[in-house]
């Protein structure tokens, strides 16, 4: 663990850059079905692609910069209805000291945890972190200079699920899943005999019980106490990869999760459920089902130099995303190419260059209706597959592409593009 000031190399410059104001932007699909909400205050904040690449020169060099801002629940009202999450309410005290420490966990795209350390906030506080500067700081350049990974920030004193909750999974039952809803949306939560009736048993007999020692004591009304998750701290941010001497900032998708979406595994914090994300997950009996990523590509060598296509998943899936079926066509819709990837972690970049696609079908010169030549354009549809559970969310995450545009002089711009997820669709393919 190591303490981590609010100070860091080209702070002014990224205070200067990360300092925009914007709580929650949406992109939502036509059919409703998917959703990627940014920025909204949560107890865990997911910044799902964090690099920093130190090279000979700072021309050269990539880093991953992230601005945080604290929102501090017991000043503020602030209430997430209506989107499949909990009301929260709260009232602003008369006096009293804000401070509090933020939790930092670095995973690598295995889904292992490697390297954490402790921000001091106080409320509505904004904190400047630099991947690069951590990693030197931590002397850890060396072991994790241009691997790739994500983190995870939370309030310190978070107390998160353990596997052995019944909250997500598919032995808990309609009845317990109604408590459970309304006990988390509750401004005061319920009382520990009602959590404690939340328990189910296994195929094999076995009663698992809610674990209580996740929960914190919200009121007392009367001589009864109510208890619900703990909510001190709220984050919210934005986060840029920076490439070369700041010729170019690429935005990063950020999104959050409230402790009861949040476990453990491994002995670490793991998002469960990402419902701000795009939903892998199919109740349907149909033995395969998919969702339909939507990414551009663009290699032309004289305007471009790579795309990075980006998947985070809320969990590594071997088996249902071993062999990912996909599809190529050029910029006119005309399919080209079938292939299989593999996308089982919890992080998967795949990269591609003018010299070197991922795919078959990328490479190619044709003719548009206007008389342009477009060189090496197109779509690339991922069918990604499906966990079949009764359990919404269960398998979710965020799709999105770095673009390398640029050559010559210009060759460092990088352009962040979100993925288009589809409906679910029923294999194979």
């Amino acid at each position: 663990m190591i303490e981590f000031k609010k100070t860091g190399i080209a702070a002014a410059v990224a205070g200067a850059l990360l300092a925009i104001s914007g709580v929650a932007q949406a992109a939502v699909l036509s059919d409703g079905h998917n959703e990627v909400i940014l920025s909204a205050p949560d107890d865990v904040m997911l910044v799902p692609l964090v690099l920093c690449n130190k090279q000979s020169t700072i021309e050269e060099t990539v880093n991953t910069l992230v601005g945080l801002t604290t929102v501090f629940p017991n000043r503020h009202r602030i209430t997430t209805s209506a989107d499949n999450r909990p009301e929260r309410q709260s009232k602003k005290p008369t006096s009293g000291a804000f401070v509090g420490k933020v939790h930092w966990r670095w995973y690598n795209t295995r889904s292992e945890h490697k390297l954490d350390g402790i921000v001091d906030v106080t409320d509505n506080d904004f904190v400047r972190f630099d991947w690069c500067s951590v990693l030197e700081k931590t002397g850890k350049l060396a072991e994790f200079n241009g691997k790739p990974g994500y983190l995870l920030f939370h309030a310190d004193s978070l107390k998160f699920n353990t596997s052995r909750n019944i909250l997500i999974g598919d032995g808990i039952s309609l009845a317990n899943d109604a408590i459970y809803d309304e006990c988390t949306r509750s401004a005061h939560g319920c009382t520990l005999p009602t959590w404690q009736s939340l328990s189910y048993t296994t195929a094999d007999d076995k009663v698992v019980s809610f674990d209580t020692a996740v929960l914190n004591k919200v009121a007392d009304i009367g001589s009864i106490g109510y208890y619900n998750f703990d909510q001190r701290i709220w984050l919210y941010g934005h986060s840029y990869m920076i490439k070369g001497n700041w010729a170019s900032q690429a935005f990063i998708p950020i999104l959050s999760a409230p402790t009861w979406d949040t476990v453990v595994r491994n002995g670490y914090p793991a998002i469960e459920r990402l419902v701000r994300g795009i939903d892998f997950t199919n109740a349907s009996s149909a033995p395969s089902t998919y969702q339909d990523i939507v990414m551009r590509y663009f290699l032309d060598p004289a305007l471009s130099n790579g795309n990075d296509m980006v998947f985070w998943f809320n969990s590594n899936q071997d088996t249902v995303r071993g062999a990912v079926p996909l599809e190529t066509f050029d910029s006119e819709q005309v399919y080209q190419y079938s292939y299989t990837t593999g996308l089982p972690n919890e992080l998967n970049v795949v990269a591609s260059t003018p010299t070197a696609p991922a795919f078959p079908g990328m490479i190619h010169t044709e003719t548009e209706a206007n008389g342009a030549t477009v060189v090496n354009t197109g779509l690339t549809n991922f069918y990604v597959g499906q966990v079949n559970s009764s359990v919404d969310w269960l398998s979710s995450g965020v799709a999105f592409n770095m673009l390398a545009l640029g050559a010559g002089d210009n060759a460092a711009q990088v352009q962040t593009e979100m993925a288009t997820a589809s409906a679910d669709l029923v294999g194979p393919f």
